[in-house]
């Protein structure tokens, strides 16, 4: 018990101390109110004081550019909020704790003064932190590349996308650029720059741009990349340099150098330091160069790229948003535009500079002055001076002087390098070591590379046999300065116009010319002028009609120096070149020169090219030419006749071309005389260094034995074949044999098998007795055989038989292309066992009408292939057999596919079995393991990783892709085109998993395939999917389609209208949308199921919906956002359509929703604007229910519209329901009344419309109301349209209200507008002062051209049709006067007036006329006059009404022709009732 008193006592003890403590304490905030207060007031001006030294500090750190430490930046941020709360306290203290007296004072004064204790805590620990040293540092900044002259194009982002790729790729380190001077490389390289370092690409930390120059200073370079990594040298070595800088740079995870233009080998990179550790995955290299091989072969970049220069459409559209749109869109400015930007080549440096002089000019004489000066410039200086240094560099005079003689061709010609060998023969110093001519064009082939390499030369484009290998261009900026650079060191001049040649022969510099051409003509200018051409050597001319006929014999006596002589399409005499005996190289081509033998007085000649020329006969005088080593009769139709015994005479050709000459001598033959009438096959076997020959044979047995098979290195025979090869040519194919409907035997008899054997291309049309190819024609396999076309064979069941005695690895070995066609009883390419080796090169199959044909190749043999076409194999089941026990999946190189016409194709690769027999052999079987109908593509062993056109024709399978095709799966990655046509169990193209590989494709064509219902089938793998390259979509002929992709069960639940394109798939690159004969579709765009693709559809350009008989809408309203790009729309025969755009409505249902903008509906006023900015064209035909174009309250606005027809829509009332329409742009609002008052135009242009079979069309613009009207000035309505024709509107009553004006109406043509009385009132006629041409037909009604109705010409006046030049006025029966009104009317240009079947038409006008006299022909009621003939009856008929005015006759024989119709009918009338014969006209 009193151990319990105890405690307690304790604990009572202990509470009672604690409570007093307690109390004390709070007690203590109360009396010492004053002096915390006091504290914290001192403590915080103190920190004031250090906080107001901190941020002057900081001002002027960040005036020095420093950045501010973060944790002084946190001190600051807490100083202000603490010192703030410290302030506000005292000021609370002096306001609340004012009163005294009451327990409220003694409250506040203890919550101050607690609260002023704790702030000051907080304020004295604050201040222990602010400290003033070390607050800022100095920032590492990105670079910045401000790029202001970087054009955004299609082609460049193309470009900068391939660079992106490259910097993105670990395995590479350096990169190039190569291009011509002023195409943009430094450009280019700024905007990779400027794009590595923005956020969208965040490729690397920093980059620099160093210029390197002809002559690098190492110095500067290393300089420039020191500063931007902060390295300071002191001075040091270039060598010391090199290290400290080499040392720094592996500090960088993300740096990028750029070098820009690299002229040679000079800059070595690890002299100057610029070298990056194998771990710097994220350092590179970008190079620039005007030299590829310096790039490739100097540095050894790992990647190179070729900057081209701007398309036509990027060098317009870059000039003029430099000299600003609004100007160049002007038809006047934009011809002159046009042509500066031609004459700039489209090399963005010119293009640039030229633009700038001319921005903002809108003075047109100044932009005629522009021009001239461009015209006779030579281009930018800058780029003339950099195209001059490419020149100066290159390494032999032999390339100069090449460079020199193709700017001798015509502008953007496309060279043939076999003619600049045959050029070059005729200058000196060219092909002095050449031992051959082809030893020359090998020579010619390596200066061009040359060329090339510098940007001084560009590829040709494809020639006619689809292979540009053999041509190059001439940039036209390189053009120029070559044509410059000639003139001026070489004497090599190139006269483009006549103008030229007056200049040339004004200087009198004749002993300087060493080279002329004449690629448009002009050679008579020359030949008049009688000087005489000492040095002159080589002449190149075009034809080009002139006075000159023939070139006199006294020109070629003043060049008898000439080496070389080029004529093309001339009529020549060949005696009067026989003063030419220097003439090495005399070309003729296409020329009218019949009789050559005087060309055999020419001695020294070692080319002579006949080709396609007219010549008949080649002279025994040719014979002479014994130093000749070329000789081309190629395409000489009418050569009938080559003598005997003039070939062998020609003993030191190399080179003999005759490709159509077919009445070679047979050499068992001879005429009645002996001799022979014409050369024979067998002189060929004198020519002992022949090398090439181009020959037709009409007639096997007109060779001889063995013909020059062995010394031949190339050669093109021709035997009973008169074609061309269907098979793309291959690179390096020189030895060409084709041989048509000829026995088998007799190749063997005259021992074509050698030539067989040695062939590179060999073509066989149907060679008859042939089985096997290969034991029959050649047993060693053919092994230099590359191009193989066998057709029309009845006999050949296998291409390759293992049973025969030929090794089959020697077979087909350099094969890469095979054609076979019309091979009836081809059963199988390879019969037996075949290895491996086996068409090992083999890259393009075609097959075609090889009927009997099941399947293709084995798998193992095609894995290499790249293009495969076959189309009509009835009885084709599969391209290829796949053996089972092979489990590798074989990745195809196949890029192009293309099946056409096989009804029983059921797979693309079918399972074999191999089973093992009793003895060792393997036998074959189907492998049966698929479902009833196997997929074309099954996707189980085989993978098209690089499939790029795939082609279904006509091909009856029922599913193109297995589903084990998977989005990750490499098939079909590279798919860009797909086209399937007339597949009629199809009933969708792909699965949505399967067709997510497909994010290449860019074009998608379905045509004709009755039972598709879809175009892809969407599957629990793949919901909702995009493709995202996608620019081409055709659908044709497609009966049962209702929609691309299916929609999900409860999506078709909710859907009232189903339409083509949905939320489940995204097309953001579609450009082109083509839908014909789709009639199970209601609606194509609606906007409120696309709100989930915000980007696609915005870049569509051509809109075409054709024959879709249950189509109800084409677009809903709010699709107008996404139709920026829209250039072309084509609605036709659709009859169900009653709007283009149909109103979307919101959820009340009351008002007009425009769009959803990310999801949100809005609701739009009718002061809001549908904006169409690119719409170039649109027609509306055929819609039989189309009432408007839209009926909703929106303005309508078509700011570059070009052309619009309106054809047979027979309801059609107005363009839109708005009375707000305007039609703003190339032409302006459009109808209601068809067309509303209320217009405003865009940009000027040319404008067409076309309104045809309207029916119920009544006005084609509204009358405006009486007092707007008086108080307005005439409304410019259509000031840039051209054309207006207006034909089957029935119920139009008239053209325009008279307060409109047509300020530049070109061509006006009315035809069937029967309930319209008159055209125009006399205001609107005052305004067209452009027409030229009217045009009135078949008009009932018409009772005046122009009327003064509503108009008031009390102040009189006149109406000048200024530019009218033709008049029609035809089958108007009603019509009585042109103008009846009081304005004097004016046709000062009229040539051409028809006024026919007007027979109510008494006089043209019945007041003031007058014209002058440019009236060259009338035609009245069938009556033509013209000529003399006109001026003698307009004449008369002046006189006789006693007036000068040449009108006033027209009036007079209008009257009379009138009356004389008037006449005839009652006569006609009469002889009718009482049976009187009328009078001929010619009796009365």
């Amino acid at each position: 018990m009193e151990c319990l008193i105890g405690c307690g006592t304790w604990i009572a003890g202990k509470i009672a101390e604690c409570t007093v403590a307690q109390i004390g304490s709070h007690l203590g905030y109360i009396y010492h109110y004053r002096r915390n207060v006091r504290a914290l007031e001192t403590e915080n001006n103190e920190v004031n004081d250090k906080k107001k030294i901190l941020e002057d500090l900081a001002d002027e750190a960040k005036r020095r550019g420093e950045n501010i430490q973060d944790d002084i930046e946190d001190c600051l941020t807490k100083v202000v909020e603490i010192t703030q709360d410290a302030q506000n306290l005292i000021d609370d203290t002096n306001i609340k704790c004012g009163l005294r007296g009451c327990f409220s004072y003694l409250v506040a004064r203890y919550r101050f003064s607690k609260r002023a204790k704790e702030i000051r805590e907080s304020v004295v620990e604050i201040k222990g932190k602010i400290r003033f040293d070390n607050i800022s540092f100095r920032p590492k900044l990105k670079n910045i590349f401000e790029n202001k002259d970087y054009l955004n194009s299609a082609t460049r982002e193309k470009f900068v996308d391939g660079i992106r790729k490259a910097l993105e790729d670990s395995n590479i380190r350096m990169i190039g650029i190569h291009g011509m001077p002023g195409a943009g490389k430094t450009t280019l390289a700024k905007e990779i720059a400027r794009k590595a370092l923005s956020n969208d690409w965040n490729l690397f930390d920093d980059a620099v741009i160093v210029t390197v120059s002809e002559t690098p200073i190492f110095e500067t370079i290393q300089q420039q990349i020191a500063d931007r990594l902060g390295l300071k040298f002191d001075g040091e070595m270039i060598s010391e340099r090199a290290l400290r800088l080499r040392n720094r740079m592996k500090n960088e995870k993300g740096f990028l150098i750029i070098l820009d233009d690299i002229w040679n080998d000079k800059l070595k990179l690890e002299d100057v330091g610029i070298v990056f550790e194998s771990d710097q995955k994220g350092c590179k290299i970008l190079m620039t160069s005007r030299f590829e091989t310096v790039l490739g072969n100097d540095m050894g970049v790992d990647k190179n790229f070729k900057v081209d220069i701007l398309s036509e459409d990027e060098a317009r559209n870059w000039f003029g948003s430099i000299v600003g749109d609004q100007i160049v869109t002007s038809p006047a400015f934009q011809k002159y535009g046009n042509k500066i930007v031609q004459k700039c080549g489209r090399l963005p440096l010119c293009i640039v500079t030229a633009a700038h002089s001319l921005k903002n000019c809108d003075k047109l004489p100044l932009w005629k002055i522009a021009w001239r000066r461009l015209k006779r410039s030579k281009h930018d200086e800058v780029v003339h001076t950099a195209i001059k240094l490419c020149y100066d560099k290159l390494r032999s005079d032999e390339a100069k002087q090449l460079l020199m003689l193709c700017s001798l061709h015509e502008e953007d010609a496309n060279i043939k390098m076999e003619n600049l060998m045959r050029y070059c023969k005729g200058q000196i110093n060219m092909f002095e070591d050449a031992q051959s001519l082809q030893e020359a064009r090998d020579v010619v082939y390596c200066l061009v590379e040359e060329l090339k390499d510098c940007c001084l030369l560009l590829d040709g484009d494809d020639s006619d046999d689809g292979d540009d290998s053999d041509t190059v261009k001439m940039h036209d900026v390189v053009r120029d300065v070559a044509i410059s650079i000639a003139k001026e060191s070489r004497g090599m001049h190139c006269f483009g116009d006549g103008s030229e040649v007056e200049k040339f022969l004004e200087k009198r510099r004749f002993e300087d010319l060493e080279a002329l051409s004449l690629p448009n003509g002009y050679l008579d200018e020359l030949v008049f002028e009688r000087s005489k051409y000492t040095q002159l050597q080589l002449m190149i001319c075009m034809w080009k009609e002139s006075s000159l006929k023939i070139i006199p014999r006294d020109f070629f006596e003043r060049t008898e120096g000439l080496r070389g002589l080029v004529f093309s399409r001339n009529e020549l005499v060949a005696s009067h070149l026989s003063p030419l005996q220097n003439l090495r190289s005399l070309c003729l081509r296409d020329s009218d020169v019949e009789d050559i033998a005087e060309i055999g007085k020419l001695k020294k000649l070692e080319i002579l090219d006949l080709s396609g020329s007219n010549i008949k006969k080649l002279p025994s005088e040719i014979g002479q030419l014994t130093r000749l080593r070329m000789l081309d009769l190629n395409y000489c139709e009418d050569l009938q006749v080559i003598e005997p015994n003039v070939i062998p005479h020609l003993n030191r050709l190399e080179e003999l071309y005759v490709d159509e000459f077919g009445n070679w001598h047979r050499v068992d033959q001879v005429d009645n005389n002996g001799k022979r009438s014409n050369a024979g096959l067998d002189e060929l076997n004198h020519l002992d260094h022949l090398t090439a020959l181009h020959l037709f044979v009409g007639d096997v047995n007109m060779l001889p034995k063995d013909l020059l098979s062995q010394q031949l290195k190339q050669y093109k025979i021709k035997i009973t074949f008169m074609g061309r090869s269907r098979l793309a040519r291959i690179e390096g194919v020189s030895r060409q044999l084709q041989i048509k409907h000829t026995e088998s035997s007799l190749l063997r008899e005259h021992g074509l098998e050698m030539l067989m054997k040695r062939s590179e291309e060999l073509l066989l049309e149907g060679l008859n007795g042939v089985n096997d190819i290969l034991n029959e024609l050649d047993t060693e396999g053919f092994p230099e055989l590359r191009s193989l076309e066998l057709t029309s064979n009845n006999t050949i069941q296998h291409l390759v038989n293992s049973m025969g005695q030929i090794h089959l690895c020697i077979v087909f070995g350099r094969l890469e292309a095979l054609f076979l066609e019309d091979l009836s009883n081809l059963q199988q390419i390879c019969h037996g066992e075949v290895t491996v080796e086996l068409f090992k090169m083999l890259r393009a199959v075609t097959v075609s009408k090889c009927n009997r044909l099941k399947k293709l190749l084995p798998l193992f043999n095609a894995r290499q292939i790249e293009e495969i076409r076959i189309s009509d194999c009835n009885e084709l089941e599969e391209i290829f057999t796949h053996e089972l026990q092979d489990h590798v999946q074989s990745g195809l190189q196949l890029r192009t596919l293309e099946l056409e016409n096989l009804s029983k194709l059921r797979e693309f690769c079918s399972e074999i079995l191999l089973k093992k027999t009793g003895s060792s052999q393997k036998q074959k079987e189907p492998f049966v393991g698929h479902s009833i109908t196997p997929p074309l593509f099954n996707g189980k062993f085989i993978c098209f990783p690089k499939l790029e056109n795939l082609e279904l024709d006509r091909c009856h399978v029922k599913k193109i892709w297995d589903d084990e095709f998977l989005a990750s799966s490499t098939s079909f990655c590279c798919l860009k085109k797909l086209e399937v046509y007339k597949c009629k169990f199809l009933k969708c193209v792909v699965s949505s998993s399967t067709a997510a590989s497909f994010k290449q494709l860019e074009y998608l064509k379905v045509t004709k395939c009755e039972a598709m219902e879809l175009i892809v089938r969407r599957d629990e793998r793949m919901d909702k999917m995009s493709f995202p390259k996608l620019s081409f979509l055709r659908l044709r002929n497609l009966p049962r389609l209702k929609t691309f992709i299916s929609d999900s069960f409860e999506e078709k639940a909710n859907i009232t209208k189903p339409s083509l394109f949905n939320e489940n798939v995204a097309l953001p690159s579609l450009k082109t949308v083509w839908v014909e004969g789709v009639d199970g579709l209601k609606m194509i765009w609606q906007y409120g199921r696309l709100s989930n693709n915000a980007e696609s559809f915005c870049q569509l350009e051509d809109v075409n919906v054709e024959k879709c008989k249950n189509l109800m809408g084409i677009f809903s309203s709010g699709m107008h956002t996404r139709l920026g790009n829209l250039k072309w729309l084509k609605i036709s025969e659709c009859e169900m359509v009653e709007e283009i755009f149909e109103m979307e409505t919101s959820n009340c249902g009351i008002e007009e929703v425009a769009g959803k903008q990310e999801g949100l509906e809005t609701v739009v006023s009718p002061d809001d604007e549908f904006v169409f900015p690119q719409l170039r064209e649109m027609e509306l035909q055929s819609l039989p229910n189309l009432v408007s174009f839209y009926a909703g309250r929106h303005t309508l606005s078509f700011p570059l519209l070009e052309e619009l027809e309106v054809i047979e829509c027979l309801k059609v009332k107005a363009f839109s329901g708005s009375e707000l329409l305007s039609y703003q742009g190339r032409h302006e609002s459009l109808f209601s009344t068809i067309f509303s008052t209320k217009v405003t135009f865009g940009r000027d242009c040319n404008c067409q419309i076309t309104l045809r079979k309207l029916p119920n069309l009544m006005h084609l613009m509204e009358e405006e109301e009486e007092e707007s009207s008086q108080q307005q000035p005439q409304t410019l309505a259509f000031p840039y349209m051209i054309d207006l024709e207006v034909m089957e509107c029935g119920r139009l009553e008239n053209l325009v209200p008279s307060s409109i004006s047509f300020q530049n109406l070109n061509s006006l043509m009315l035809t069937d507008c029967d309930e319209m009385l008159h055209l125009l009132s006399s205001q609107t006629a005052k305004s067209m002062t452009q027409l030229s041409r009217l045009e009135i037909r078949r008009c009932k009604r018409m009772v005046e051209i122009i009327s003064d109705a509503g108009v008031d010409h009390s102040k009189g006046g006149e109406i000048v049709f200024t530019s009218l030049d033709q008049l029609v006025l035809d089958d108007l029966p009603t019509l009585a006067n042109f103008y009846s009104g009081n304005y004097t009317i004016r046709f000062p240009n009229l040539e051409f007036l028809s006024v026919n079947r007007c027979f109510e038409m008494q006089n043209f006008s019945k007041h003031s006329i007058t014209s002058t006299q440019q009236l060259e022909k009338i035609s009245i009621n069938g009556t033509s006059y013209g000529g003399p003939e006109l001026e003698s009856k307009l004449k008369s008929e002046s006189e006789t009404e006693s007036s000068s005015n040449w009108m006033v006759g027209i009036n007079s024989i209008i009257a009379k022709h009138c009356t004389s119709h008037h006449r005839r009918t009652a006569l006609q009338e009469l002889s009718t009732e009482k049976d009187i014969t009328p009078l001929n006209p010619s009796e009365e």
